[in-house]
């Protein structure tokens, strides 16, 4: 902790000559340059170390309110809480358990990473129903654990278990049909675009919707030439991007097991299809969803049945797609279950969540004991 501290200091120097009363760089860019030159030596595995001395703890916390105090400019009487809400960084105990937070959701989805079995164990030790005192690390174990929805696991890493042609198959998708959202003409130009390009093949519209913050996800296939509709829901926790590529999915494998040759899937969701074009070896996110997407893709063409998929602008007048938009509205509640579970990457997306329940709870409770008691300005010198 002295170590880290001392790393900080050089980083306050920094903010400190860049700031003044009357003058000086804009608040705005100290806070960017104190997330990159200061708080990245805080977020360093800093999760891993807790519990510990409590007075370390407090040296970080000194040098974050000593930060704050410079970027917004503000007396050494203002009050610490007060300062982290103008300007928007929480108390880094809360932030320590956010980065926890992200870190875990990333493996939890590995049946066999070592620290699930080791924090299995450390729960049972441990038999505690409190919060207080326990580890970072094993409080979102525990979080995790209590989940309602099950959580999708893979014995290694998804892109270790797609084989490498579907990989490098390049699959056939138009991310541009020239239909332009809100176009007042939009579905006239797709039906003269089908019959142009891909006349006599089967269009497919697929969509996903999520009608409140905490219900579910519903996602419809419908495929107007045979008036045959899938529904199917997914949890609360799962986002409308994996609602979507869940739908091309089920389409695909619609097409498959009808040996539906000629079949052309129609998304309104432009971020499933880049993110199934893209090379897997060099995209960041790996979706285990999208590499089943692409093997469902590749299966198709090693079988002999053509598929492309393609973007529609949603919401523009386009019939197949109202349609699935409304069928998939429908399915939030009555679709069927057989996707019902949570992926990692949607369950990343609660750390922010928690981390903003957090502070507003720490900040309920301190502001009613900091910054209190007024100032006399008479006594001032």
């Amino acid at each position: 902790m002295n170590y880290v501290a001392q790393k900080c200091e050089r980083g306050v120097n920094v903010l400190r000559s860049l700031s003044g009363v009357w003058w000086g760089s804009h608040p705005y860019s100290q806070k960017l340059l104190y997330n990159a030159i200061v708080r990245s030596h805080f977020d360093y595995a800093s999760f891993v170390l807790d519990p510990c001395n409590k007075a370390a703890l407090e040296k970080l916390d000194k040098i974050q309110y000593k930060c704050l105090r410079i970027i917004s400019g503000a007396m050494r009487s203002s009050p610490t809480n007060a300062l982290q809400v103008e300007c928007v960084d929480p108390p880094l105990s809360l932030r320590r358990q956010y980065l926890c937070d992200r870190f875990f959701f990333k493996i939890w989805q590995s049946d066999s990473h070592p620290l699930l079995a080791k924090l299995d164990t450390l729960r049972r030790l441990c038999n505690s129903q409190e919060n207080h005192g326990l580890s970072f690390l094993l409080k979102t174990f525990i979080f995790c654990t209590n989940l309602p929805h099950p959580t999708v696991k893979f014995k290694t890493n998804p892109l270790f278990e797609v084989p490498y042609d579907t990989l490098v198959f390049q699959p056939n998708i138009a991310l541009d049909l020239g239909i332009r959202k809100d176009s007042p003409g939009a579905d006239r130009a797709l039906n003269e675009k089908l019959n142009t390009e891909w006349p006599d093949w089967l269009p497919i519209y697929t969509d996903a919707s999520k009608l409140s913050e905490d219900g579910n996800v519903g996602l419809a296939v419908w495929l107007p030439r045979y008036r045959v509709v899938l529904s199917f829901k997914c949890p609360p926790e799962t986002s409308v991007f994996t609602g979507e590529a869940t739908a091309i999915l089920e389409a695909l494998l619609y097409t498959e097991s009808h040996k539906l040759n000629k079949t052309i899937i129609l998304s309104d969701s432009a971020s499933c299809l880049q993110a199934i074009i893209a090379y897997p070896f060099k995209s960041k996110s790996k979706f285990p969803i999208i590499l089943k997407i692409r093997e469902t893709l590749h299966r198709c063409v090693t079988q002999g049945i053509e598929v492309a998929i393609a973007w529609i602008p949603g919401h523009s007048g386009i019939i197949g797609n109202e349609c699935a938009d409304s069928f998939a509205k429908e399915a939030v509640s009555l679709g069927l279950d057989t996707h019902y579970q949570n992926f990692a990457h949607d369950l990343a997306s609660l750390a922010g969540p928690r981390l903003d329940r957090s502070w507003k709870v720490s900040w309920d409770t301190s502001r009613n004991l900091k910054g209190i008691n007024p100032v006399n300005i008479s006594k001032l010198p």
